[in-house]
């Protein structure tokens, strides 16, 4: 069954355009449902976007993504296939740095709301992303990003005590706090503790 649907990947793989093989290379980054501005930060590649709604809509048309409500999606085949060809072109670190530069961008932009009567709107918006999240945090983690996952846990922590996600954040905040000692500045580590300890 695995090599019936490797083969069927494969022809399917060849009858994409250079453009829609890059950006599915770069969106297999990307866990469960994502967002149309999640998938143009991560497969732009500093020229011009390449999971543009055209690109999106041909992958999907191609039965490679599937359209979902408030956003796309990938097959776990799918998945596994392309980021497997991003690993053999080396082009995994930049897709997930360019995933952990968007996720830290949009929260920083939802810190400023928080606690403000826009708060609701934009944890609903944190929340909509919380697969891509975790996957840059994860990233973040385990390639030693000390600042960019301290930042991320500092912002979501509210998140995760305002939604209900005390555990999984809980988990997050100590592996962040780990990494952090001694490498980020101490007020940024005061906040991961005080996320944690609450």
């Amino acid at each position: 069954r695995h090599r019936t649907i490797g083969a069927v990947l494969e022809s399917t793989w060849a009858l994409l355009t250079p453009a829609e093989q890059r950006a599915l290379r770069a969106l297999a980054v990307l866990p469960g449902n994502f967002q149309v501005e999640t998938a143009e930060a991560v497969a732009g590649e500093g020229g011009p976007r390449l999971a543009t709604l055209t690109t999106l809509a041909g992958l999907v048309n191609k039965g490679l993504l599937r359209r979902e409500a408030g956003g796309y999606s990938a097959h776990a085949f799918v998945r596994q296939d392309a980021l497997e060809r991003l690993r053999a072109t080396g082009e995994e670190r930049d897709a997930y740095g360019r995933l952990l530069a968007y996720v830290r961008g949009l929260v920083e932009r939802a810190e400023a709301h928080l606690r403000t009567a826009e708060e609701t709107a934009w944890l609903d918006r944190l929340e909509a992303e919380h697969g891509s999240i975790g996957a840059a945090l994860e990233w973040a983690l385990e390639s030693g990003e000390a600042e960019g996952a301290a930042r991320l846990c500092a912002v979501l922590r509210w998140l995760w005590y305002i939604r209900g996600y005390i555990g999984e954040g809980r988990r997050w905040m100590e592996r962040a706090i780990l990494l952090a000692r001694g490498r980020v500045e101490p007020g940024l580590l005061a906040r991961l503790l005080q996320g944690a300890g609450v």
